[in-house]
């Protein structure tokens, strides 16, 4: 019988980290009106009582939870905010102050003043994409109240935000045809696949683009249940469109929508350093999909997933890095994963694998719940993959 080791598949599942004081602004939160903030719950957590968070000597808000949003600021304005660790006992911890300047108050670009219309027939990919791509530094892309059909769109520019009022709809088109094929990567082998509603960056080794925003309580429909056939049929499986790729970008901030009915994997951030999902309703449940993960960090890192419901046909959360020899070369891990305050329906659960060939470490899963899901927590690969694998707080 092999040793696990002959496999070069190393585990180091940790029951204990220790963990020290500090607080951090959470990737691409930065908005002209308010921040998110991050921090670690040390070792002694259960003796907290709370946090408490200030903005100079103005107390702004408690919470019993290891992150918080501060609304209500003002754009272009720097503002220092620090945090107090509140213990049973009345032992007060004082954090070091954090320092940063909301981005400037930009344009907003309604997708209805370039032509899209919200008649349930009309395909608005020329119009929606116009508007982006008219889209100046720090301005809005608005999609207001309505459904609106659409074919692939591309965001590949900085300083952007898209965002989805309560009641929009971006819903794709159910012909293949308006959605071209692009390169990404899916089950640890870059390939071509046909492209999302919503592509965020492009597989490109010398293009990165950062600070892109998509928020509201609108929801983006990959309509997969009527394509992902249409797509398998027309080449194979592995070209299915993913719900929301994110390739390339840095400082990426996904607040407040939902996102359902993906061909396959949801949100996918590909290559990518700083991405941070606070309060999204993930949906691939009841669609008759197949491999349809919730979230799925591959090869990127400074990853935070929080607040957010993954009701998911496949694992809600499944953490990548490549596969077998490609993997390898690229070499580039899954690293600083954060996941906290979730809840997980049906599904999976939550993974680290299949495709970890270039490695994962350093990922916090905290005080999610479960409900109906195959499993809590699992770890997997294949012989001979290949792959670091450590420090694993469940």
């Amino acid at each position: 019988m092999k040793s696990i080791f002959q496999y070069c598949f190393i585990i180091s599942l940790c029951l204990s980290i220790q963990l020290t004081y500090a607080s951090r602004i959470l990737p691409g939160s930065i908005t002209s009106h308010s921040v998110g903030l991050f921090w670690d719950k040390p070792e002694d957590y259960k003796q907290i009582k709370e946090y408490q968070v200030y903005q100079g000597k103005h107390h702004l808000l408690s919470t019993i939870k290891n992150h918080c949003t501060i609304n209500g600021l003002k754009p272009s304005t720097k503002y220092e905010v620090w945090l107090k660790y509140i213990y049973n006992d009345g032992k007060e911890v004082k954090i070091s102050p954090l320092y940063f300047t909301t981005r400037a108050l930009g344009k907003r670009f309604d997708i209805t003043r370039y032509g899209a219309k919200a008649d349930g027939k009309t395909v608005n990919t020329t119009f929606i994409q116009a508007a982006i791509d008219a889209c100046t530094p720090n301005g809005v892309v608005y999609i207001p109240k309505g459904v609106f059909i659409t074919g692939a769109l591309f965001v590949e520019k900085n300083d952007i935000t898209i965002h989805l009022e309560e009641g929009a709809v971006l819903k794709a088109s159910n012909d293949i045809n308006d959605f071209p094929l692009v390169q990404t990567r899916y089950e640890g082998r870059i390939r071509e696949a046909f492209a999302s509603v919503l592509n965020i960056g492009k597989l490109n080794d010398k293009v990165r683009y950062k600070n892109i925003t998509i928020s509201g309580k609108g929801t983006i429909d990959g309509q997969g249940s009527v394509l992902a056939d249409k797509q398998t049929a027309a080449i194979n499986r592995s070209a299915r469109a993913h719900g929301l790729p994110i390739i390339n970008c840095d400082d990426v901030y996904l607040i407040g929508f939902t996102i359902q009915n993906p061909s396959t994997w949801c949100i996918h951030p590909i290559f990518s350093q700083g991405v941070t999902t606070d309060g999204v309703i993930v949906n691939s449940d009841g669609y008759g999909l197949t491999n349809a993960d919730g979230w799925d960090p591959d090869s990127s890192s400074n990853c935070y997933l929080i607040n957010s419901t993954l009701t998911t046909h496949d694992d809600h959360i499944a953490i990548k890095s490549g596969i077998d020899a490609e993997g390898r070369e690229i070499g580039i891990p899954s690293e600083n994963i954060y996941v906290s305050y979730c809840h997980f329906r049906h599904g999976g659960g939550i993974a680290v694998g299949s495709e970890m060939s270039g490695g994962v470490k350093n990922v916090f899963f905290e005080d999610c719940t479960f409900e109906n899901a195959d499993r809590g927590f699992h770890v997997k690969s294949r012989p001979g993959r290949g792959g670091r694998i450590e420090n694993i707080l469940f």
